[in-house]
């Protein structure tokens, strides 16, 4: 920390050492600024996003469709396929709703 500076004399320091000036908080009062090297922290800003975005996790959802007519045995066995979270949706023809 190099302390408060009006943002020319912040300029003109960044400039002597061959760095740019980030501006880190600008809601803050006064705006809080660093000096470092643009391309290394948009670099580090990238990798970081990268590394989180790695470390998601996505949950994909498998759906089955049903029939009044489907039988016992069927549903088993396309419950130990899945093997996943899933959602049941009950589907119906015109001519198997006159049952």
């Amino acid at each position: 920390m190099i302390g408060v500076y009006m943002t020319v004399d912040a300029v003109r320091m960044a400039k002597e050492r061959g760095y740019d000036l980030l501006e880190v908080s600008p809601s803050a009062d006064p705006p809080v600024c660093k000096i470092a090297d643009y391309g290394k922290y948009m670099y580090e800003k990238k990798k970081k996003e990268h590394d989180a975005k790695k470390k998601q996790t996505v949950i994909n959802i498998k759906e089955v469709q049903l029939r009044p007519q489907t039988d016992e045995h069927d549903l088993e066995s396309r419950w130990l396929r899945i093997a996943a979270p899933s959602s049941r949706r009950p589907s119906w023809k015109a001519s198997a709703s006159q049952w």
